[in-house]
């Protein structure tokens, strides 16, 4: 039979788990089921507005209301894909030389921490402006897009940091970067980690 049921561990990445908290594990579900119901909303209204065009009746306020769901779709989206390392990633077709990944997974987690403190507060700023201007249909404030920005970029600056204490206390790489036993020798000795 098949299960539909949509709990955390279906639908939680265990990529990388090693640089994962579980405490965070309910965030990315719930900013998971947002997208999907985010993405839901999305073909409704865009079909809605096809429909009702066609018919020669359309409805204005609907194409607001699918800007405003693209747009929180986006960042939601966006920051369910730095948790699940779908976005943002430093990838090699090589195996990882354990202190080139370490120097290069610092620098990656740093421009993403500057850059989601950039977007955070340009991005609250922009939405804190954005009370004063409406939508000429609904007469909502457009501040409501542009509160996706400061939202994603808090989200970007949590996920990154997660994954910087996480590889910085577990190590960068992990199950899924397909080391061998060899490598792994070779990580414990060039690191002095004998035990």
């Amino acid at each position: 039979m098949l299960d539909l049921a949509l709990s955390p561990q279906s639908l939680v990445s265990q990529k990388s788990r090693h640089l994962k908290t579980t405490a965070l594990d309910p965030v990315e579900y719930v900013l998971l089921l947002l997208t999907g119901i985010l993405l839901g909303c999305l073909v409704v209204t865009v079909a809605t507005d096809v429909i009702t065009r066609i018919l020669g009746t359309p409805v204005l306020w609907i194409q607001e209301a699918t800007m405003i769901v693209f747009v929180w779709s986006i960042f939601i989206g966006a920051a369910v894909a730095v948790r699940r390392q779908e976005h943002f990633a430093i990838t090699s077709s090589s195996r990882p030389n354990p202190r080139r990944r370490l120097v290069l997974e610092l620098i990656n987690g740093s421009v993403t921490l500057a850059v989601a403190v950039v977007v955070s507060g340009f991005g609250y700023t922009y939405f804190a402006q954005q009370f004063h201007n409406s939508l000429p249909v609904t007469g909502l404030p457009l501040a409501v897009m542009a509160s996706a920005l400061p939202v994603f970029g808090a989200l970007l600056g949590l996920f990154t940091a997660e994954r910087l204490a996480n590889g910085l206390r577990n190590g960068f790489i992990g199950d899924d970067d397909e080391l061998n036993e060899d490598d792994l020798t070779e990580l414990v000795e060039s690191d002095g980690l004998r035990s």
